[in-house]
């Protein structure tokens, strides 16, 4: 039975690099929480442990993927039979498409919304996100060393204050 490089069972999945700083998903495009090995890894430090997206609380389906090089990977999702996120529309289509490039230290996103609806929708993008910097060599052991003097906050630049991210998107109809 063949290993990863981290120690375990291979699993499907997508990876890119640049130098040292690496990304490792699941044929998604996502890192699940339940996911041992995925991550995005930099300086012998994971700094992204989950990475999941929804629309209107449901997953996006990844119907292609593609390493398009070295350090860049582009996933083709939709989600099915999508209401607004007021209700105001049934059975629409929505495509995402999610391209992810890896610099030295540091990952860019961007993400395309499209409808394929009759009218335009308006979603909510939920992008879930959690770090545990672990080193690699706790990734493999399974083993997390106790970090007590350790917080992270997401800080608004212009209140100083904790914040989250919450994102409404309104896309227009792809015209056929």
């Amino acid at each position: 039975m063949a290993h990863s490089d981290l120690g375990g069972p291979p699993h499907p999945s997508v990876k890119i690099n640049y130098g040292t700083t690496f990304l490792v998903t699941d044929e998604e495009g996502a890192l699940p929480p339940d996911a041992r090995y995925y991550g995005l890894y930099a300086a012998d430090t994971r700094f992204l442990s989950r990475h999941e997206l929804r629309l209107n609380g449901r997953r996006p389906e990844s119907v292609a993927s593609v390493r398009l090089s070295f350090r860049h990977a582009r996933w083709h999702m939709i989600v099915d039979g999508i209401g607004g996120a007021r209700g105001d529309m049934r059975e629409a289509r929505a495509a995402l498409t999610v391209d992810c490039l890896v610099s030295m230290h540091g990952l860019h996103e961007d993400l395309v919304l499209q409808s394929y609806g009759r009218a335009s929708l308006t979603v909510l993008l939920e992008i879930a996100l959690e770090s545990d910097f672990a080193d690699p060599f706790e990734v493999r052991l399974k083993q997390w060393q106790r970090r007590d003097d350790l917080n992270s906050w997401w800080v608004s630049p212009l209140t100083g204050r904790p914040t989250r991210l919450l994102l409404i998107c309104c896309c227009a109809p792809r015209n056929k």
